[in-house]
């Protein structure tokens, strides 16, 4: 630096004239020096109006310079000594531009200043004496004389690398997941749209992998989230050491990955990924003092040429659902039939989400008896679905998809409605009313208070409603959930556990929840047979167990009267099957029960 240098002229009259003085040698072929030309351009003006306004100036925390034609600082404050490191004596004389970065691009910028009379908020980098880089708004201004001749700029560059910062950590925070530090589902779709586009350009294929960690519940709830998000962590870091350079990863949620394998020329390119990736991540983890075996399983789907991210995200869902429904910890690739399939799931979700909007959906009330004297004790809400097309649909036709898509709390809640309703209506009617309640109705963040609303906004009393919760369900049950089956237990309402009896853990059901009865599967009342048999004697001993218990025990699926017979006999209390009356849009009575 140091291309020019501060110096008063003084005027034979002893008028001082500011100048920042410049000279070079002139030399001969021969480089014999011949002479000095020697040159001081008057910053008198320039410097005079910068020290008019010095307090302002030196109480700014932006760097404010003045700058002579020729681009050399002729003066400057101090928050330019801190953003340089250099005294301003040695600042004094140098080339502005030659503070940044990128000095061309600087001295780009105030060559503008002379040719428009400003510049507004360029971004430069600033470099300290020691290395240290500043993140700067750059502005300048020409200043003139009163006949309009340009003396010099006035430049003033503010400190913004807190501002950038900050902004480039809301765009990681944007598009990545804190916990694993992988690309989140924003990023992937993104992303995956322009990977598309390149795709198809070429003539080739995008892959999605869908990868799911099995069973990843049970670790939570039996270690601890901490734990959890440890194994998730390594979960991911396996991944990315897994794949290959341009391969993408994203944590989309929970214990979901996406990897996006671009530029597809052979299935077999996705294939041996999927393979990598689950060889990867089953490998012992240990975690907080405990060794755990993680397998995954995991949807593939290749793109076509009209495939969008959301669609090529969707087969690889649907893959990745068949996976898991064939016994997780294997991959599955998503195939015509499965295209069809899907197809069928989408068309049936929107209706789904229009009947809601329609409230398509009604209640058909099935009786349930006391086996020993025949009459009606209280009656089982089931859920039709009026379609628009295909008419009058029952349960097991829609609720498997409303139960994935979170659809059921919607449809839930309409039933719980028109139940409350019903019952402050019937304030004769005998016996409660029981609900079918899943897993995840129970875990929605306002379920309990749902079922508060409507008993109060119809002024039920708790006591006759039921909560049915199907054993499979039971087991799955949050936290949460389980607080507010306590919650309503204590205030009055039953709770059954449905479909009992066929589910992986009976006894711990029935210990865990606060349960008021239990309902025997179907299936083993179906198997009943008049001589001794293996479903008789299941029969037999769950009733032991309800009685013993003090719950009570309803028989589901009764259809003919020796069913009813030898449930009776066994100490069943009550059932619940066709025998004793379809399921119908109003409650029976007991004049309406077959053979009243």
């Amino acid at each position: 630096m140091g291309l020019a240098y501060p110096l008063t002229l003084r005027h034979r009259d002893g008028t001082l004239t500011e100048v920042l003085y410049n000279a070079s040698v002139y030399r001969d072929a021969s480089g014999n020096v011949l002479a000095v030309f020697a040159a001081a351009r008057d910053v008198t003006a320039l410097r005079r109006a910068f020290e008019s306004a010095r307090s302002m100036i030196e109480s700014s925390l932006d760097s404010l310079v003045a700058i002579s034609p020729e681009g050399l600082i002729t003066d400057a404050n101090e928050a330019t000594v801190q953003a340089t490191g250099i005294p301003r004596v040695e600042l004094i004389g140098t080339t502005f531009s030659d503070c940044f970065t990128e000095p061309e691009k600087a001295e780009a910028i105030y060559q503008l200043v002379f040719e428009k009379g400003m510049a507004v908020d360029y971004p430069l980098t600033m470099r300290h004496r020691d290395g240290t880089l500043m993140e700067v708004l750059y502005n300048a201004s020409v200043y003139r004389d009163v006949d309009g001749n340009v003396l010099g700029v006035f430049a003033a560059a503010r400190d913004v690398t807190g501002v950038r910062q900050a902004q480039e950590a809301l765009i990681y925070q944007a598009f990545h997941d804190p916990l694993t530090g992988l690309h989140n589902r924003a990023w992937i779709l993104d992303i995956l749209d322009a990977d598309l586009l390149a795709a198809k350009r070429v003539g080739h294929a995008v892959g999605a992998l869908f990868v799911d960690l099995d069973h990843f519940k049970a670790v939570n709830d039996s270690l601890g989230h901490a734990a959890g998000d440890e194994v998730l962590a390594t979960v991911a870091h396996r991944i990315v050491a897994d794949l290959r350079s341009g391969d993408r990863v994203g944590r989309i949620g929970g214990d979901e990955f996406v990897i996006v394998i671009q530029d597809v020329e052979h299935v077999q390119d996705v294939l041996r990924c999927a393979e990598r990736v689950s060889a990867s991540i089953s490998a012992d983890i240990e975690v907080h003092g405990h060794r755990i075996m993680p397998t995954v399983s995991i949807g593939i789907a290749t793109s076509t040429p009209t495939s969008s991210s959301d669609s090529l995200l969707r087969d690889a869902d649907s893959a990745l659902f068949r996976a898991k429904a064939s016994g997780r910890a294997r991959w599955h690739f998503f195939d015509s039939a499965m295209n069809e399939q899907a197809v069928a799931r989408r068309t049936l979700e929107e209706d789904l989400r229009e009947g809601i909007a329609r409230s398509e959906f009604f209640i058909y009330y099935q009786p349930i008896v006391a086996l020993a004297e025949g009459h009606v004790v209280g009656h089982e809400a089931l859920v039709r679905w009026s379609h628009p097309s295909r008419g009058l649909l029952r349960p097991e036709d829609f609720l498997e998809v409303a139960a994935a898509t979170g659809l059921i709390n919607d449809i839930g809640a309409q039933v719980l409605r028109q139940v409350c309703a019903l019952l402050a209506e019937r304030p004769d009617l005998p016996g409660p009313i029981s609900v079918n309640v899943s897993a995840v109705e129970a875990a929605a963040p306002g379920w309990l208070a749902s079922v508060q609303g409507n008993l109060t906004d119809y002024d039920v009393d708790p006591a006759r409603i039921v909560i049915d919760v199907t054993e499979t369900a039971a087991l799955s049950l949050t936290e949460s959930a389980r607080d507010a089956l306590a919650f309503l237990r204590k205030a009055g309402a039953g709770i059954h556990v449905d479909d009992f009896g066929t589910g992986p853990s009976s006894i711990s059901v029935l210990r865990d929840l606060p349960v008021t009865g239990v309902k025997l599967d179907l299936r083993l009342v179906q198997d009943l047979t008049e001589k001794e048999s293996h479903a008789n004697t299941l029969a037999r001993g769950v009733s032991g167990l309800v009685k013993g218990l003090r719950l009570t025990g309803i028989a589901e699926g009764i259809e003919t009267q020796l069913q009813a017979d030898i449930l009776r006999a066994q100490g069943w209390e009550c059932g619940q099957g066709y025998l004793f009356g379809r399921p119908a849009p109003l409650p029976a009575t007991e004049r309406e029960l077959p053979g009243r």
